[in-house]
C-alpha cells in the first residue's frame, strides 16, 4: 500500500485553488466562505510554526507576519497554476477571525521559548530518512517526563509507503489511522504522514526502544516525491 499524503498546509492550498478556480469559471463576485476559512486556517497554522521558532524580538506582530507569508504563498501557487483570483478583500475577515486568537498563541509561544531556556523541554530533532525525506522528532511533555513521540515529516508532499511496513510489522486497518503494534508498543500512522506512540510512564530503556521503532517506521515508509 502507497499512499500520497499531503501536509496542513498543502492540503488547504489545493482546496484554494480549486474553489477559486470554481468561482472563475462560474464568473461568481460574492464572498465565499470558504476560501474564507481555508485562508483563516493557513494563518493559524503559519503563526503556530512562527511562535514555536527562537527569537529575540517580543514586539513581532505574530498575526500580520503570518498573514504575509501565507499571502505570498497563495500568490506562488496561482501564479504556478495560472490562475488570476484576488484574495485581498479576505484578509480582513482573516484578520478579525484571528485578532483574538493570535494573541493565545503569541502567549503560548512566549511560555515555549521560557521552557526551552531553562531546559524544560527537549529541542525537536531534524533527521533525514533513507528515502531522502526531511522529518522531525518531536518529544512530548517535559525531558523527565516524556508522555509520546511523535515523526513528522516536512515536505508538503511525499509517499507513504506501507508495503514495507507490512513485510516487518503487523500492520492493522484498512484505511487511516493505521496501527503497529511491537511487543507494548502501539504506533499510529495518521493521515498527514505523522507516526506517533505514547510513552507515558515508560521506563528508560522501553523509551529508547520505542524511539528506535519509530525512526525505523519512518526510514521505511517515507520517500521523497522530488
Amino acid at each position: 500500500m502507497r499512499f500520497k499524503v499531503f501536509s496542513l498546509e498543502a492540503f488547504v492550498m489545493q482546496s484554494l485553488i480549486k474553489q477559486g478556480q470554481t468561482l472563475l469559471d462560474q464568473d461568481w463576485e460574492r464572498h465565499s466562505v470558504k476560501i474564507e476559512l481555508g485562508l483563516t486556517e493557513l494563518v493559524k497554522n503559519q503563526m503556530r510554526q512562527l511562535a514555536q521558532e527562537d527569537r529575540d524580538d517580543k514586539q513581532i506582530n505574530l498575526l500580520e507576519q503570518a498573514i504575509r507569508v501565507i499571502e505570498q504563498r497563495v500568490q506562488e501557487q496561482m501564479s504556478e497554476c495560472d490562475l488570476q483570483f484576488c484574495f485581498a478583500a479576505y484578509w480582513a475577515s482573516v484578520r478579525k477571525a484571528l485578532k483574538f486568537p493570535a494573541k493565545e498563541i503569541a502567549e503560548l509561544g512566549e511560555k515555549l521559548r521560557q521552557s526551552r531556556r531553562l531546559e524544560r523541554i527537549s529541542e525537536r530533532q531534524q533527521i533525514t530518512s533513507a528515502n531522502q525525506v526531511l522529518f522531525e522528532v518531536i518529544e512530548v511533555g517535559l525531558q523527565n517526563a516524556i508522555e509520546g513521540l511523535i515523526a513528522v515529516p516536512l515536505p508538503t508532499v511525499l509517499e507513504l509507503n506501507l508495503e514495507g511496513i507490512r513485510q516487518n510489522y503487523l500492520l492493522e486497518g484498512d484505511w487511516f489511522p493505521f496501527q503497529v503494534a511491537v511487543e507494548k508498543l502501539q504506533f499510529v500512522f495518521d493521515d498527514d504522514g505523522t507516526i506517533s506512540v505514547s510513552t507515558e510512564n515508560f521506563p528508560e530503556q522501553l523509551l529508547l526502544k520505542a524511539r528506535q521503532v519509530l525512526l525505523d517506521l519512518a526510514n521505511q515508509s517515507y520517500i521523497s516525491l522530488d
